[in-house]
């Protein structure tokens, strides 16, 4: 059995997709609505976790798991991964969004962490990361010693990363909270008062409320990453059903 996370028209395209397969799979979406939607497979409502995630995996002999959320919900797929670990199966994240609209030759996109530890060896300046607590934990596994100002937004949304930080001996001077929801000038200002230099988008998605952030760092003089979480995190990404059907073929029954 397979666990989707679904709730978006890439996690239906998928359900549909392991029926006509005749491959057994389970949705977890948000709502009931959600649910009534899944017409081809067993739909199960509800808010998702960590727990609730461990919990589905056990109680349907879950073999794997296809993470099809949308970008905002980085947290739960952040959890799935962790317990797919924690489970032993393999995982998959499923996303046909396309990257960002970016030609301007100022802005660095990086698809791995080598890259990016390559690219901070390189330019030694404070550090801003903008992105998901996933990919901001896999980034601090990766560092070994640091001389960086780490910036962890959102402020009140991100988790406390006091704990993170002394367990891999990073200073907590290390690590300021900022709100991200910002305009570009209030950007601009932190990124002038901090001496931001480096400053790390989510390379998924519409431009959005990114675009005044790349506003706001370049007028600052800082380099723009923008950084394909996806690929970083989840090396098996997956951008078309057809891979996704080549990824779940060599999961077990």
């Amino acid at each position: 059995m397979i666990l989707i996370l679904s709730g978006t028209d890439e996690g239906r395209e998928v359900a549909a997709m392991l029926h006509d397969e005749g491959i057994a799979a389970v949705s977890s979406v948000p709502t009931v609505l959600d649910a009534a939607r899944y017409a081809t497979d067993a739909a199960i409502a509800g808010e998702i976790n960590f727990d609730r995630i461990v919990e589905l995996i056990r109680k349907h002999n879950i073999n794997g798991i296809i993470d099809a959320k949308l970008a905002f919900d980085s947290d739960v797929s952040s959890d799935a991964r962790r317990a797919a670990t924690v489970c032993k199966i393999p995982y998959v994240k499923y996303s046909k969004r396309p990257n960002l609209p970016i030609d301007d030759s100022e802005i660095v996109k990086i698809d791995s962490l080598d890259r990016f530890y390559t690219f901070l060896e390189r330019n030694l300046y404070n550090t801003l990361l903008d992105v998901d607590d996933g990919t901001i934990e896999l980034i601090l596994d990766g560092l070994e010693e640091t001389s960086f100002l780490f910036v962890a937004c959102l402020k009140g949304v991100n988790r406390d990363y006091h704990d993170e930080l002394a367990r891999r001996n990073i200073p907590i001077t290390n690590i300021l909270e900022v709100d991200s929801l910002t305009s570009e000038e209030d950007n601009y200002h932190n990124f002038i008062k901090h001496n931001i230099k480096n400053v790390v988008i989510r390379d998924a998605g519409g431009l959005g409320a990114v675009a005044e952030k790349i506003s706001a760092a370049k007028r600052a003089g800082a380099n723009v990453i923008a950084l394909d979480t996806d690929k970083v995190a989840n090396p098996g990404f997956c951008a078309t059903l057809e891979q996704i059907l080549i990824a779940v073929s060599g999961w077990g029954g």
